[in-house]
């Protein structure tokens, strides 16, 4: 389920209807796995997103920090940051089948997570990215470590391609997640 992570960006599709165009990109790619990462949408604007993509796709989707909005659109599961609420919140508010991602940024805290009861972990940036203000890149060496700590899948994310898959499952990672690599033709 964690191989091939699509993460959304819907400044990357001007001008194409979005669940159309992410389900196209995921089905092309090989995607295991939508997540629907909007954070600038208030919950009352990401709802019919997320239930639109959710009805159209032949993939799982998670929401990422709204649970409520993931339950909503009948959601696979919903995917927390840092400013989201916290795994006990998000479970009391879900199905209890729903999966729970964290996204963590060093070892300690993935096995923090892992504790608390993520169903997933996404740990990265692992090479740089264009996105502003992200933190330094971590390399493979963490996700070795937090994959060899942790009985949950650990999904590799930050500045990968395709062609990366190779080095980061022999890391230790279930997969990778990506912006990017699936918006390309």
């Amino acid at each position: 389920m964690f191989s091939r992570v699509l993460v959304t960006n819907r400044g990357a599709l001007s001008g194409v209807p979005f669940a159309r165009a992410v389900v196209a990109q995921a089905v092309k790619h090989g995607a295991t796995l939508i997540v629907l990462r909007e954070k600038d949408l208030e919950a009352a604007a990401l709802l019919p997103m997320a239930e639109e993509l959710v009805s159209r796709s032949p993939i799982p989707v998670v929401v990422s920090h709204l649970p409520e909005v993931a339950r909503a659109a009948g959601a696979a599961g919903v995917h927390l940051g840092w400013s989201s609420t916290s795994i006990k919140e998000a479970r009391s508010s879900m199905n209890a089948d729903a999966l729970v991602g964290v996204s963590v940024h060093d070892v300690e805290e993935g096995v923090e997570r892992a504790r608390e009861g993520a169903d997933y972990l996404f740990l990265g940036p692992v090479n740089t990215t264009p996105k502003p203000r992200t933190a330094t890149p971590i390399g493979l060496e963490p996700i070795r470590q937090l994959a060899s700590r942790v009985r949950i899948p650990v999904v590799a994310i930050g500045g990968l391609g395709f062609d990366d898959l190779p080095r980061v499952r022999e890391a230790g990672a279930a997969g990778l997640a990506a912006i990017r690599a699936f918006a390309n033709p």
